[in-house]
C-alpha cells in the first residue's frame, strides 16, 4: 500500500473484519482437527513413561469431557496461533515503515517458538516435578 494512501476509519474497521473472520474460521477448522486429535493425544500423553505410575481419575460425569475439550483446544491454539499473529502483522503492517515492517517480520515465528518451547518445558520438566510433589503430598495424608 502506498505511504501517502489514507485509509478511512471504515476501511480499516473492513480490514480488521477481514483478518478477524479469517482468523476465527482457522480457529474454528482447528477446534475441529483437535476434537479429532484429543483421544490420540491423550492416550500419546497416557502412555508415556513417568517415574511415577499416574492413573487419571474422573469423579464426575463432566469431568472426561472437560479433559477432551480442553485438550482440543490446546491443539487448536496451537494452530491457530501463527496464523493470527500473522494476521495481526498484515493488519499493522501498512502502517509501518520498512525498518519497523523488517523488525516485526521476526516476532511471528519467534513468538511460535516460544509457544512450542513452553509447552516443551511444561510437559518435560514442570509436569514430572508437579506430579512428584502431589504424589508426596496425597501419600502424607495417605491419600494414596
Amino acid at each position: 500500500m502506498n505511504q501517502e494512501q489514507q485509509l478511512t476509519l471504515v476501511e480499516h474497521l473492513t480490514e480488521l473484519r477481514k483478518r478477524l473472520i479469517i482468523v476465527i474460521s482457522i480457529f474454528i477448522l482447528s477446534l475441529a482437527l483437535g476434537f479429532w486429535l484429543a483421544p490420540k493425544t491423550l492416550m500419546f500423553i497416557k502412555q508415556q513413561p513417568t517415574s511415577i505410575n499416574v492413573e487419571w481419575n474422573v469423579f464426575g460425569y463432566t469431568d472426561g469431557l472437560m479433559i477432551y475439550v480442553k485438550c482440543a483446544l490446546v491443539l487448536a491454539i496451537l494452530v491457530t496461533l501463527p496464523i493470527a499473529l500473522h494476521q495481526i502483522w498484515l493488519f499493522v503492517r501498512p502502517g509501518l515503515n520498512e525498518n519497523e515492517a523488517k523488525g516485526t517480520a521476526y516476532y511471528i515465528p519467534v513468538a511460535f517458538l516460544l509457544f512450542l518451547l513452553g509447552i516443551s518445558f511444561s510437559y518435560y520438566i514442570l509436569l514430572p516435578l508437579m506430579l512428584n510433589f502431589m504424589s508426596n503430598i496425597n501419600s502424607s495424608i495417605g491419600a494414596l
